[in-house]
């Protein structure tokens, strides 16, 4: 019963399960291709980036602190536009665009860590990924599919008359899950990460 219950709040409607997760993936293709058209200069930019990252972190100059708030602020902030504009009906198409956006700069990063280090660059991409990526992909997804429903409820009031506040619960609880999700993902991300990286950084 647990499980199903689960199951019914991660896939509360399978056609929006997928059109978000496809956009989501769209983004990621788009990120990882977009890397192949760049100038040579700007590729050099990139790979010049990614080695100050690595280098700062198996020297152990990672601030992990301001790394934490910095992510924190970042993913709230992330959350909170997706959770109200999801309460607008042209936010629809803004969240849209902004979980595009988040699977593309996803798509960019992991390209860009393994066109720099190369067969190494798989190693940190996982890293990069488990848990931290995972945990943000989850909130994108959960805040996607949640704020189209809720947009969706809004037309269909418009046009009916007829709203249920549970919508607005619902998608609040949701709401507030993310952010924790969000706070345990900063945390993986100042954290555990650069730990996880220096374990490895003779690879490097």
């Amino acid at each position: 019963m647990k499980l199903k219950k689960i199951k019914s709040i991660i896939v509360p409607s399978k056609k929006i399960n997928y059109f978000i997760f496809s956009v989501l993936m769209l983004g990621i293709i788009s990120g990882c291709i977009f890397l192949t058209i760049l100038s040579e200069t700007d590729k050099e930019l990139v790979t010049s980036q990614i080695s100050d990252f690595t280098t700062l972190v198996s020297g152990n100059d990672v601030d992990m602190m301001g790394t934490f708030y910095n992510s924190l602020i970042t993913n709230v902030i992330f959350a909170v536009m997706l959770f109200v504009l999801g309460m607008t009906i042209v936010g629809l198409i803004c969240n849209i665009f902004i979980i595009y956006i988040k699977g593309f700069v996803l798509g960019f990063s992991l390209a860009s860590i393994i066109y720099t280090l190369g067969f190494k660059g798989i190693l940190v991409s996982f890293l990069y990924v488990f848990p931290t990526q995972l945990l943000n992909i989850l909130v994108i997804l959960l805040l996607g599919i949640y704020s189209v429903m809720f947009s969706f409820n809004l037309i269909r009031q418009i046009r009916t008359g007829k709203g249920s506040g549970r919508y607005l619960k619902k998608y609040s609880v949701i709401f507030a899950f993310c952010l924790i999700i969000s706070a345990i993902s900063s945390g993986s991300e100042a954290f555990l990460l650069p730990n996880l990286m220096r374990l490895c950084s003779g690879l490097f």
